[in-house]
């Protein structure tokens, strides 16, 4: 860049600032968003200028500087010149911008400024290397940040923000509930108390406002708490549609960054435990943060913080994993319910939340959505839009009241919908094209309802139904619908309870009123007057909408096999005992009528029509494979000649295909033909009438079944026949390469099983996708029946099936004794190896004795190796568990007691480890060795050792096991111990001649490891049996310096107290304070002190630990420091002060403070 750029440049920067002095002196949280803005404009670094603002503003003792006066003056020469050389050749708009550049500033602002600026830019040459220091633990810790979690949550903390209006919800500050669990916002100031009812649970259904009370109590909370003390928010949101995303693990690795990164606000490094943790996984390179760490992490964390408060919005749409660490609701429950953390939950979701169904101790606010929280809401959002058509409304009463009662009439009660009104008349242009548009808000309706709709189907769990079933919620809004007349509480409850099929109503166990109005997330209410009714007229407008018709239609036939089933069981009762009776009577025919007539009465007569209804009211309702399949088929692609085969009407085939053009192998989206459906439904007389007419026998579904396939597995034994008198191919596959074979063994049909295999053309040996014949799925599932028929007829007993497992493996695996003995009578190989090398001896590892002996006494092989050259298994396998019984058998059979797996171990090894003493004794009694050592050069006494196996300690060295010993590590026995705590073991091993006095490969003694895990009551005993307390590293470090530096106030108060020296220093010649000051350590800072270490103690460098806390900003610890008679202006070994190393106006002021007071 030339001079005259980088003249004009820096003094329009300087302008800038200048400018800047009136306007933002009261708004110093503006600083760093000017800075960034200045930075980009003029190529300077954001703190600097940052610094150089705050200077400006607040500082008036800076003399000038001679030196930048003399580069001014340079600059303003240079722009002179430029001046002169363009008044011969003018450019346009140039001179004159230059002028009022020049007259904005007089020349005693610019002198003051850049007077300031020099200053600055000395003072940060000093600094130079801590901001390059700051800057790579920022890159760091952000680094560390992304590791525990990646989430956006900060996204979901924004949206949750936007919906807070002051005014809104604001009745919930009275209730009595919030006030006990809010004990600290009681005049807006913080108490030092503790809440007794730390967990609040906001419950309504969608649309009431729960997000909105979440934004409103958060944004309370924020407010009162920026007064002062340590404040720790967390916040997240569950959203029904990424549940995979919202796992147990990502919730907790979430609230862990959030707590990290509200911590890292008071101290720039990273705490201890979240460096520990990601040092463990190797960098953030072995793994992620596992739930249990997130949980345990945050355990840790939420002490340091004086409050700390946990938002949790719709945990309803939470749905746990089996194999999840920790319940969700458990954990959270258990994090408020601790006192030391001083932590309170906040919980929102619909009115039936499985997840805190078994919890007691919290309060509960049941939510509604009222006109007036919803008016207040309007008019705030309206007020505080930028848009040009809510800004006229601000100034328009009236016209603003009549857009917003608009909006309220069409919003069917829910926050939601308000909200999507509010954004219509945000992208109207006028009035006009706002009540136009308003009109159209039923489709916005329509979205939330849809919206509801997948939630109930999402959250279908309720444990009186079966998985083949619609849900609760969605059969009563169907019901109600499709009612005749107005359900009483009492029928809609019977009518629920029902099933088709059932001999006897259960009246214990009917749904209560308000479950079933929870069921359908409140679009269904029960009146005063006992009735059930849609809560909003466009409820049942939406039910009706082309989006739901179909499904909800459907539905009819569900009513309509409840009704006629409640008919059948309430015969000869009381109309009192079965409220239903009159109904039924009344609007049975109509609902079967109304689902079939709609179906097929346009391609027949009426008779016909009434005919088929007969027949179905007389149809099995109860199989399962016809519910899934109707439930598969709700969204309607069947054809009419699908219909007629359902209720086995063969007259309308004719007239079906004649007036609709329909094929007689017409197929639905699953593939299934008429012929398939008529197999379904067992409709003989309509099998017949469709292969009359040619229709194809050979058809298959997507799924690649035939009518063969579906008869077999449905059990229809005349069906099967007349399919294959028709010349059904019995050994045809599906897509898994099932045969009808297979399908009938699998649904247990031992009537088709032997009708199919008097079949002359059948394969008893016909092999599936996973290698699977007939006779391996009849030993898999234990069916006896078919294996003694399969292997009449000829099955290959030693076939290999998935992962080349044999029928014998399989019987192994599942313990069955019986099925296993009969097989190797009949002839079944005992050394055959599946795909791992294993045998039958080695898939009966899971502790079946009985299974093991009945092998070994066949003649099975013992030490059969497998593919991993493992042997033998049988008794590795035993040891981890201490079957005692296995181990012993394997053993009196031959089996090498001392044998070695792949990683160098024993079984002793194994049972050390694991603690099972009675199998040691027994590998013992059978003369396994003591002294042995792995790859690891650890040995069995080492194991049980670090394992804290104090039990098995005392028999192995009962039996002449070796206590002094080093692994691979060059650890001792003691090191583990240590990291864990366990004294009880650690004594027990010092006695027995452990050395204390054993260097690792880093040269450091266990005392090293005792004191970095925090274990104090280990240290201590490894003091009492005479560890060295001043012993050093190869680094010259000591256990009390590391425990300052590390944060282990506990440890430090045991060391000082254990006779320490206090005055070492570490190889940069930090001392105690030093390495406590530099990470922010106050707790230990007090330790110090407390502990008789001079508090005018200097390092290296001359320094006292107020000129290193003043360095690193940290202002609980100077003013703790100054409050203990710290004198600030001793000086190093510059000659500097406190006060040189104040690096903010604030620091500078509290040091003028207490120097003021002193004085």
């Amino acid at each position: 860049m030339d001079p005259v750029s980088s003249a004009l440049g820096i003094l329009g920067f300087v302008g800038a600032v200048v400018r800047q002095i009136d306007k933002y002196y009261e708004t110093y949280r503006e600083f760093p968003s000017r800075a960034k803005r200045f930075s980009a404009s003029y190529k300077l670094k954001e703190p600097l200028i940052k610094r150089a603002m705050e200077y400006i503003f607040y500082d008036e003792s800076i003399a000038s500087n001679k030196e930048f006066l003399q580069i001014f003056q340079h600059l303003e020469g240079e722009v002179k010149d430029l001046e002169k050389r363009l008044a011969d050749k003018p450019q346009k708009g140039f001179r004159a911008k230059l002028q009022r550049l020049r007259d904005r500033l007089s020349i005693e602002d610019v002198n003051k400024t850049l007077t300031k600026l020099s200053e600055y830019c000395e003072d940060m040459n000093r600094h130079v290397n801590l901001i390059s220091m700051i800057e790579a633990i920022k890159v760091k810790n952000d680094r560390v940040i992304h590791w525990i979690s990646d989430y956006p949550f900060d996204a979901r903390r924004q949206d949750m923000y936007r919906l807070y209006h002051q005014e809104t919800l604001k009745w919930v500050f009275k209730r009595s509930e919030f006030k006990a669990w809010a004990d600290d916002l009681q005049d807006e100031v913080p108490s030092a108390t503790f809440s007794q009812r730390p967990v609040l649970w906001f419950k309504g259904e969608p649309g009431v406002g729960k997000s909105v009370m979440a934004s409103l109590i958060a944004s309370r909370l924020k407010a009162a708490h920026s007064k002062g003390g340590k404040f720790c928010l967390l916040y997240f949101f569950f959203h029904f549609q990424q549940k995979d995303q919202q796992q147990a693990e990502h919730v907790f690795r979430s609230l862990a960054r959030q707590a990290v990164q509200e911590s890292i606000i008071f101290s720039p490094s990273l705490p201890i435990s979240v460096v520990q943790i990601y040092n463990n996984h190797n960098g953030g390179n072995s793994g992620s943060l596992s739930q249990g760490e997130a949980i345990k992490l945050l355990e840790t964390l939420l002490p340091g913080f004086d409050r700390s408060y946990i938002i949790i919005d719709g945990l309803d749409e939470y749905e746990q994993r089996l194999d999840a660490y920790e319940n969700v609701p458990t954990a959270l429950l258990r994090l408020a319910g601790d006192p030391n953390n001083k932590t309170r939950l906040m919980v929102t979701s619909r009115h039936s939340c499985r997840n805190l169904v078994h919890v007691k101790e919290f309060d509960e606010i049941v939510m509604g959505a009222s006109k007036d929280d919803m008016k207040v809401y309007l008019e705030r959002s309206i007020d505080d839009s930028l848009a040009v058509i809510c800004q006229k409304l601000s100034t328009d009463p009236v016209v603003k009241k009549k857009v917003v009662d608009e909006i309220l009439e069409r919003s069917a009660n829910q926050f939601q919908l308000a909200n999507r009104g509010f954004e219509l008349l945000n992208k109207s242009e006028s009035y006009t094209d706002f009540f136009q548009s308003i009109r159209n808000i039923s489709d916005q309706v329509y979205d939330s309802y849809q919206d509801s709709i997948k939630r109930i189907d999402n959250h279908h769990h309720d444990t009186t139904d079966t998985r083949r079933w619609e849900p609760m919620g969605i059969r009563a809004l169907a019901f109600v619908l499709h009612a005749q007349e107005r359900l009483t509480g009492l029928q809609l409850q019977h009518l629920l309870a029902m099933r088709p099929g059932k001999t006897s109503l259960d009246v214990d166990a009917l749904p209560e009123p308000e479950y079933i109005v929870r069921s359908t997330l409140g679009l269904v209410s029960y009146t005063e007057s006992g009735h059930f009714q849609f809560s909003h007229k466009t409820v049942a407008e939406f039910l009706h909408s082309p989006q739901q018709a179909e499904r909800f239609n459907n539905l009819q036939i569900v009513l309509a096999q409840n009704l006629y089933a409640y008919k059948s069981l309430s015969q000869n009762s009381s109309a009192k005992d079965y409220p239903l009776i009159q109904y039924c009577d009344n609007y049975l025919l109509h609902h079967l009528l109304s689902y079939f007539y709609r179906k097929v009465y346009p391609y027949a007569e009426e008779p016909i029509v009434q005919k088929a209804v007969a027949k179905c009211m007389e149809a099995d309702f109860e199989k399962s494979q016809q519910e899934t399949w109707l439930k598969d088929q709700w969204k309607g692609d069947l054809t009419k000649l699908h219909y007629a085969a359902i209720i086995g009407a063969e007259d309308l085939i004719y007239p079906i295909m004649r007036n609709d053009g329909i094929s007689i192998d017409s197929q639905d989206s699953l593939g299934y033909t008429a012929l398939h459906v008529a197999c379904m439904w067992r409709r003989t007389a309509m099998i017949r009438a469709l292969l009359v007419n040619q229709a194809n026998i050979h058809a298959r579904t997507a799924q690649g079944q035939t009518p063969l396939h579906i008869g077999c597995k449905m059990g229809y034994t005349e069906v099967i026949n007349m399919l294959i008198s028709r010349n059904a191919d019995c050994n045809a596959t599906d897509g898994d390469g099932l045969t009808a074979l297979h399908y009938a063994i699998r649904d247990g049909r031992m009537d088709v099983v032997n009708l199919l295999l008097n079949i002359p053309k059948i394969e008893v040996d016909a092999v599936d996708i996973e290698r699977n014949t007939p006779f391996t799925e009849a030993v898999r599932l234990d069916n006896h029946g078919a294996i003694e028929r399969l292997l009449e007829s000829g099955a290959n007993i030693n076939h290999k099936g998935y992962q080349g497992l044999t029928a014998l493996m399989y019987a192994a695996k599942f313990n069955n004794t019986n099925v296993g003995q009969m097989l190797i009578d009949k002839g079944s190989e005992l050394d055959q190896q599946d795909d791992y090398g294993w045998t039958a001896l080695h898939a009966a590892r899971n502790g079946h004795d009985e299974y093991v002996k009945m092998l070994i006494s066949n003649g099975a092989e013992i030490d059969v190796a497998d593919n991993e050259k493992e042997t033998p298994i049988m008794l590795f396998n035993s040891s981890y568990h201490g079957w005692v019984d296995m181990g012993a058998l394997v053993l009196k059979h031959g089996c090498p007691v001392n044998h070695t797996c792949h990683r160098g171990r024993t079984a002793l090894h194994y049972a050390a480890m694991y603690g099972n003493d009675d199998y040691v004794k027994m590998l013992l009694g059978h003369g396994a060795e003591v002294y042995v050592e792995d790859e690891e050069k650890e040995t069995p006494l080492w194991l049980a050792v670090c394992y804290d196996r104090r039990s098995t300690i005392d028999i192995l060295l009962s039996h002449g096991a070796r206590m002094s010993h080093i692994n691979k590590a060059g650890e001792s026995m003691l090191f583990n111990s240590a990291r864990h705590g366990w004294v009880d073991t650690g004594k027990l091993v010092v006695e027995k001649g452990e050395d204390v006095h054993h260097r690792d490969s880093n040269f450091e003694t266990v005392l090293f490891v005792a004191c970095a895990y925090n274990a104090v009551e280990y240290a201590e005993m490894l003091i009492d049996v005479g560890a060295e307390v001043d012993v050093k590293n190869r680094k010259d470090e000591t256990p009390l310096l590391l425990s300052c530096r590390d944060g282990c106030a506990d440890i430090v108060e045991m060391l000082i107290r254990r006779g320490a020296n206090i005055h070492t220093l570490d190889k940069d010649g930090r001392s105690l304070f030093g390495n406590a000051v530099a990470k922010g350590h106050l707790d230990v800072l007090k330790v110090l002190v407390d502990g008789g270490v001079d508090i005018h103690e200097k390092d290296g460098d001359g320094q006292t630990a107020l000129h290193q806390a003043v360095s690193e900003n940290r202002a609980e610890m100077v003013e703790y420091l100054l409050q203990k008679g710290l004198d600030p202006t001793l000086v190093d070994s510059r000659a500097q002060t406190s006060f040189d190393k104040a690096g903010t106006v604030e620091m500078r002021r509290l040091l003028k403070t207490y120097t003021t007071e002193s004085d």
